[in-house]
Formats: C-alpha cells, sequence, structure tokens
C-alpha cells in the first residue's frame, strides 16, 4: 500500500482524501484546507518530512485564524498521520461558527468535546443539520486537554468551561471506538484519559456525559469514529441521547486529586480556595481539609491514610498560580488563561438596546448648571465599562451644601448598575486598615470623606494615583494587586480635598440652582424605570456603546469655573490675601512694589481680611509660590529714611533692572494712597 502510494500523483492523493470524506468546496473553504507538496510540507513543519500534506489551519472562538497548523500526511510515515512543528505545543481546534461567541458567554449551550479536526468539524455540520443547541470542539489526541500553562484544563477552554462561575454546563465526551472491546467501551489508555478529563469537568462544574460510538459500530472489533457514523446515515442526536454518566471511584487518590486542582490553588505557600479567592496558610488548610482523607494501599498488606492538605503541594500537577489580582480583560473569568486568580466579576446587568430617555433627562437637568460636565461625566462611566483595565486618572467630585438634588443618587446610580463591582461606603470605613473591601471593585462612591485630618487627605490622594494597591484583613497576609479603582466622591462641605492651581485628578461638579421638587420628580421616573422597563439593562448599553474617541482617560480633568471656586475656597486666608495683593501689584504697579508693614496692614483692610489672623510669616511664605520676594528689604524714602520693605517682583531678573528701589516704594505709596482715597478706614 505505502508502495502504491509513492506511484500515484500526490494531487491525486489530496483529490482521494477529500473523496473518501465526501468534503465538497464548501467543507475545504471552511476547513481553510490547503495542498502542500513535500517541500512545502517541510517548510511549514520546520524540519524534512517527506511526504505532501493537507494544510488544517486552527482557528480561535471568534472565527478568526490563529497561527498554529497541523497537517494530514498524505504519505504517513508509519502510523504519524498528522503532524505539526516542533515546540509548538498543544492547541484547541475550534470549527468556524459564529455559535462560539455566544457560547463562550452562555452557559447553557452544551459543549461536544471530541478528537481530530476533522469529526469536530462533522460534528458542527451535524448539529447546524439536525438543528441542535450545541457547539463542538477537538483536542488533537485524547490527552491534549491540558497545556503547560499548569491550568486545569487547557488555557483555551478556561475561557468556556469557567466561565463566570461553577455552574454548569453539559459536556459531552465523544471519542472514537478503537475496536479492541466488543462491548463499545474504549481501550484502557483512551478509558484513562477520559476519566481524567470528566473529573476535572465536573470539578469545574460541568454536567458530564460519555458518548460511546462504539455502541452503533457495525462489526465487531471494528474501529468506527462519529464521522464515520454520520457517513453511513447516522445522527449525532442518536449518540447524543445514549450518552452514560461517568463512574468514578469517588474515594481514590486519582478523583482526588484531580478533582482538587479544580477547587484549590498554591500561591508563594498559600493556599487559595478557587471559588471566592480566600487563603489559607498550612495550618488553617490542615484544619480546612481534615477530613478529606483516602487510603492507600501499603506494603505487607497494609494500607495508610492519605490526607490532601500533605499530598496536593507535592502532586506534580498541582494548580499553581502566578498571582492574585483583578484582571478585567479577563472579566468574569475566576482563573485567567495565564494562570492569575481573578476577582474580576461579571457585570450585574446585560446590556439591552434602547434610548436611556428617562436617565439622560436626569443628567441633563442635574448637570445644567455646567452642561460640558454632563458629556465628560458620561465618558468616564463609558471608560470604567469599556475598559476597566484603563482606570480613570479623575475623581468626580460633586460639591454642594444643599440637601435633596440628588448628588448622591446620580453616583450611586450608576454603582447601582455595575453591581458587585462597585462599592458606596462612609467616609471612615475608606481609610480602614482592614481594607479588603476594596478588593474586586473597580468603582468606589464616598458620601462626605474625612479629608479635614491631614493624614486623610494624604492617603487619599494615595489611593487616587497609586498604581498598587495593599490589602490587608485580619489574620491574612497582606498582597498587593494593580489599581484599578475609581473614584468618587460626593460632599456638602465647600470642597471633599484641598485642590491648587496644578491639580490634575478632580473633576470638579458644584450645582447651585437645583430646584429639589424637580429633582425628586426626576428621581422617581429614573427608579421606576429601571424597576419596571429594564432601565439598568439600557444603561448598561448606552455606556458599553458610547463613543469614546476623543476622550482620554489619563488628560487632567477640565478646567471649570466650579473647579477655580474649589481651588479658591482650598487656599488658606494668606494664600487668599496674597492673591489679592499680588494682582493688585501685578495690574497696578506693572509687577514691582516695595510694601512696609504699615502699607500691609492697610492692605489687610482693604481687601477685608482683619479677622483672619495673617502674620507676616505667613503671609511672606505665600508671596514666595506667586512671585519673587525679597523680605526686609531696606529702602530709601523721600525723606531719605531707611524704610524696611517687603519687595516684589514678577522675577529675579526684574529685581535688578535699571528703575531704583526708591522709585518702586514712591509708586507703591502713591497706590496705597489712592486705595485710602476710595475707602475711608
Amino acid at each position: 500500500m505505502g508502495f502504491n502510494n509513492m506511484t500515484i500523483k500526490p494531487e491525486t492523493l489530496y483529490k482521494q482524501f477529500l473523496i473518501d470524506r465526501q468534503f465538497n468546496d464548501e467543507d475545504v473553504k471552511n476547513l481553510g484546507l490547503e495542498y502542500l507538496d513535500s517541500d512545502q510540507t517541510s517548510a511549514l513543519m520546520g524540519f524534512t518530512v517527506k511526504s505532501p500534506s493537507v494544510r488544517i489551519p486552527y482557528f480561535d472562538i471568534n472565527g478568526q485564524q490563529t497561527a498554529f497548523d497541523r497537517v494530514r500526511l498524505l504519505n504517513p510515515v508509519g502510523k504519524m498521520k498528522y503532524c505539526q512543528a516542533r515546540q509548538s505545543g498543544s492547541h484547541i481546534y475550534f470549527p468556524r461558527t459564529p455559535m462560539w461567541q455566544i457560547a463562550a458567554i452562555n452557559l447553557g449551550i452544551p459543549v461536544i468535546i471530541t478528537e481530530g479536526e476533522f469529526k469536530a468539524h462533522a460534528i458542527s455540520k451535524a448539529i447546524q443539520t439536525e438543528g441542535l443547541p450545541h457547539v463542538c470542539l477537538a483536542v488533537p489526541g485524547v490527552s491534549s486537554w491540558t497545556d503547560k500553562s499548569g491550568l486545569p484544563v487547557h488555557k483555551d477552554l478556561m475561557a468556556i468551561l469557567y466561565e463566570k462561575s461553577l455552574a454548569s454546563r453539559d459536556v459531552y465526551i465523544l471519542y472514537d471506538y478503537d475496536g479492541k472491546s466488543d462491548d463499545g467501551e474504549p481501550n484502557e489508555q483512551v478509558a484513562l484519559e477520559e476519566n481524567k478529563l470528566a473529573i476535572t469537568l465536573a470539578g469545574l462544574g460541568a454536567k458530564v456525559h460519555l458518548c460511546r460510538i462504539g455502541k452503533f459500530k457495525p462489526m465487531k472489533g471494528q474501529k468506527y469514529a462519529i464521522d464515520d457514523h454520520l457517513l453511513i446515515g447516522g445522527t449525532l442526536s442518536e449518540v447524543l441521547m445514549s450518552c452514560i454518566e461517568p463512574t468514578m471511584i469517588k474515594n481514590s487518590e486519582e478523583y482526588r486529586l484531580y478533582t482538587a486542582r479544580t477547587q484549590w490553588a498554591i500561591h508563594d505557600g498559600q493556599w487559595i480556595r478557587l471559588h471566592d479567592g480566600r487563603q489559607f496558610n498550612a495550618q488553617r488548610i490542615k484544619v480546612e481539609l481534615a477530613n478529606n482523607t483516602w487510603i492507600r494501599p501499603a506494603p505487607n498488606g497494609r494500607t495508610v491514610t492519605i490526607k490532601l492538605s500533605d499530598a496536593y503541594p507535592s502532586w506534580s500537577k498541582r494548580l499553581d498560580l502566578r498571582g492574585i489580582g483583578i484582571y478585567p480583560k479577563h472579566q468574569g473569568l475566576k482563573i485567567t488563561p495565564d494562570g492569575y486568580y481573578n476577582f474580576m466579576k461579571p457585570w450585574k446587568y446585560e446590556p439591552l438596546e434602547a434610548e436611556p430617555t428617562e436617565w439622560l433627562q436626569w443628567c441633563q437637568y442635574f448637570f445644567k448648571d455646567a452642561p460640558e460636565f454632563e458629556d465628560f461625566f458620561h465618558n468616564w462611566v463609558a471608560q470604567i465599562i469599556q475598559k476597566p483595565w484603563e482606570r480613570n486618572n479623575t475623581t468626580i467630585q460633586i460639591i454642594s451644601p444643599r440637601q435633596g438634588i440628588g448628588k448622591s443618587f446620580i453616583i450611586g446610580w450608576v454603582a447601582e448598575m455595575i453591581g458587585d463591582m462597585a462599592l458606596s461606603i462612609g467616609p471612615d470605613r475608606l481609610f480602614e486598615k482592614f481594607n479588603q473591601h476594596v478588593l474586586n471593585r473597580i468603582l468606589i462612591t464616598v458620601d462626605e470623606p474625612s479629608t479635614d485630618n491631614a493624614r486623610h487627605a494624604d492617603e487619599l490622594k494615595n489611593l487616587i494615583t497609586s498604581n498598587t494597591l495593599t490589602l490587608e484583613a485580619k489574620n491574612q497576609d497582606a498582597i498587593f494587586v494593580t489599581n484599578y479603582v475609581n473614584y468618587a466622591f460626593t460632599t456638602n462641605h465647600a470642597k471633599v480635598t484641598t485642590v491648587n492651581e496644578g491639580a490634575r485628578r478632580e473633576a470638579i461638579y458644584k450645582p447651585h440652582s437645583l430646584d429639589p421638587a424637580v429633582c425628586s420628580e426626576l428621581i422617581y421616573k429614573v427608579k421606576d424605570w429601571c424597576e419596571t422597563k429594564n432601565g439598568f439593562e439600557i444603561m448598561m448599553h448606552f455606556y458599553s456603546t458610547r463613543d469614546l474617541t476623543n476622550f482620554d482617560a489619563k488628560a487632567p480633568a477640565p478646567m471649570s469655573d466650579h473647579k477655580k471656586e474649589v481651588i479658591q475656597a482650598s487656599k488658606s486666608a494668606w494664600s487668599q490675601f496674597a492673591q489679592d495683593v499680588w494682582e493688585w501689584v501685578d495690574n497696578e504697579l506693572d509687577g514691582s512694589a516695595a510694601i512696609s508693614k504699615g502699607m500691609m496692614n492697610i492692605l489687610i483692610k482693604h481687601f477685608g481680611y482683619e479677622d483672619s489672623r495673617i502674620t507676616a510669616h505667613s503671609i511672606n511664605n505665600s508671596f514666595n509660590e506667586l512671585c519673587f520676594t525679597q523680605q526686609n528689604k531696606n529702602i530709601k524714602n523721600d525723606d531719605d529714611q531707611s524704610v524696611r520693605c517687603l519687595l516684589l517682583t514678577r522675577s529675579a531678573e526684574d529685581t535688578y533692572k535699571p528703575i531704583s528701589y526708591k522709585l518702586i516704594l514712591q509708586r507703591t505709596n502713591k497706590e496705597i494712597e489712592k486705595l485710602l482715597a476710595k475707602t475711608s478706614y
């Protein structure tokens, strides 16, 4: 047979290969098959393969071709029919079907796992023909459901079988029948791998079914596969309906260890419980797993009791995590495909396309005192929803002493839409030592943060700006995670934090003309809309589809009149006084002044700071932030007497211009006299 193949033209072998499988042009197109001669095969594989072949490209769940290929040799070398490049690893084959994009997020869609790309293609065609609600994937070999990532299953499967939670998904394992057993059961090696896969899938929450295609074999002892069954008129439905449940020995060592790998991981010597991320040290895990034991045979007919807490850490296939944190790009996966534990939970509401009229009417009214801020607010929220891994570098701050206008509601309602990934807390909780409540969050809203405390103000700025969070829980070691938290604050006071001229992170809105009665009516409409007409789902669609092309999450917060008010309110009395005096000097004295102690007292009265307890030292320091100063400068007056003055100029260079200090003092005196003439003290 091998000699005959060698004498047949390679192109003929390829045509016969397609005929044997009844592949038409559409099959070839969907599979992406390509004929390769011997040289092309060797070039693709990276080593000499003396055979023409059929190139089989691999696809991801979105139908996009990956960089991985296998080939089916048309002149098999011994038992080797399939080949792939060395060191290219194992991969999962996803037939091109739009159903995969739905199945990846819908646990109600059953998954069929088979062996080989062509069988997956045949099953996918049968699914469509028979109108079944399934999807199919293929492993290259019965043991290829794992890879070197160390995850419970292959990293490409984690996003499908471990999506969102441990909710049950029906999974059917459909391997070939090798013909060695008269009862249709697979051989010992296949059964062993099938059992390991079934244990693992069950541990991940799947409801596992084992298909026995051997039951439908036309003759005892004959090899039989699902594509053979379908080619002779059999149906996929009858195979799925005749499946059996796995028979697992639940007190066996294999069962205990493979199940443990779906429930426990180890990171830096700590045990991590996968369903909630809780950490256990070696002593505490012994208590937690005290009853998880089994019997192992020992020499001389004796037995030994094995504890899972001892056996699992030394097991070569245990699950080792590379890290712990929030990984928004893998939202909903407890374990990311690259082996990190992920606290990022799914959104509470699925998007629903409709107009969010009630919400937008409320927002338009609430932001009517600064309409441009409404656009910024919507972009800020949309950034959290669309790109939670790119934190806003700004904080929303809503400031107003007025009650009943909904300043807490507008932020709180966004938090309600987000769900568990958002948290609304009081001021004190923000600064608690044990702060594990911050874990899992991408939005934290705080009402009346206590930033009058200088330490709290510094801590708050660190929370906003730091790229890393240190999280502590009682009786647990601190963990360090990437900071993805966005903050929003509301307050009745003049400011949330002290804001200076160069502040970049504070996006401030101060409503002043809102009518509480109108606010109450609009808020009622929003609440009713969300409760009765899927308002949260519609809001989620609005923010998940909003165009953010022109929004830069890292850009400084916009400078608004409201922010300028807070900057002014953040200044101390002497800072504000220095600002007023310097503006007077800059405008009326061309940026140069010599101010004596008597003049300073006149200016304090003129600008209304008599009750502010301003001291000379505090004044001088405040001027240093605005202009160039020389303190205690002795300048001759018109009577040729020395007067000790505070000399103010725009820059050091201005101090040495050819104008005399005496002339500066004279001009300053004249402007002071004008102030005295205008106002009686």
